[in-house]
């Protein structure tokens, strides 16, 4: 017991670095916070315990009170920046050169989506034969089967083609469609569009190979 209290100012410390780590961390990649205390606490304490080596390394020494808040400050920097680089293209593209495929979005449809460039997407309804066809203009955030917002839209039966409702040339029509109400969700991307240039160069390269 004497030891734990003896510990306590620099567990709490490792805990605070720590859990602003993983706060800001969170923020940036906009990812649900856990409500299980004890899986934050653990985590919390090995990320500040991290952190603070870390820190250890730069031969800069102050008073206790100003190297505490560099350490928080620090936490918070080094929360942002890797959650940029978790985040970015380039480290997903690093992930892919070792034929690693898991994506490092907390939900996938960030990945899917084409930050520069219109994305179309066709949901199919085969219960109520419903199918919807649009630009895909907003994605409802933080969760797998999001609700999404589409302009230039034309909802049609699935079977037949009739067209139920045609705002394609509309600009200042939109609706909201409940994706986990859909069978089928296709997506269809422009030519230059980042997301699909891997998959094209692959191709290329197998018709070249087989020619």
């Amino acid at each position: 017991m004497e030891y734990i209290l003896k510990e306590l100012p620099q567990l709490i410390l490792y805990f605070a670095t720590g859990y602003l780590f993983v706060k800001v961390h969170g923020m940036v990649r906009t990812i649900v916070a856990s409500n299980d205390f004890q899986h934050i606490f653990v985590k919390s304490v090995v990320y500040g315990f991290i952190l603070k080596n870390l820190l250890c390394l730069i031969p800069i020494r102050a008073s206790q009170y100003i190297n505490v808040v560099v350490l928080l400050i620090f936490s918070i920097l080094c929360g942002y920046i890797s959650a940029l680089i978790i985040g970015s293209d380039c480290f997903l593209g690093f992930l892919r050169k070792f034929n690693i495929r898991k994506t490092t979005a907390a939900y996938f449809w960030d990945d899917i989506q084409d930050k520069k460039l219109t994305v179309w997407i066709h949901l199919i309804n085969f219960e109520h034969d419903i199918d919807y066809f649009g630009k895909l203009a907003l994605v409802e955030d933080e969760q797998r089967k999001p609700l999404i917002v589409l302009s230039n839209y034309t909802r049609r039966k699935n079977s037949t083609g009739e067209i139920i409702q045609e705002c394609y040339d509309n600009c200042t029509s939109r609706t909201i469609v409940d994706t986990s109400s859909y069978d089928i969700i296709e997506l269809i991307y422009e030519e230059g569009s980042e997301n699909i240039k891997e998959i094209k160069e692959k191709f290329k390269q197998m018709m070249s190979d087989n020619c």
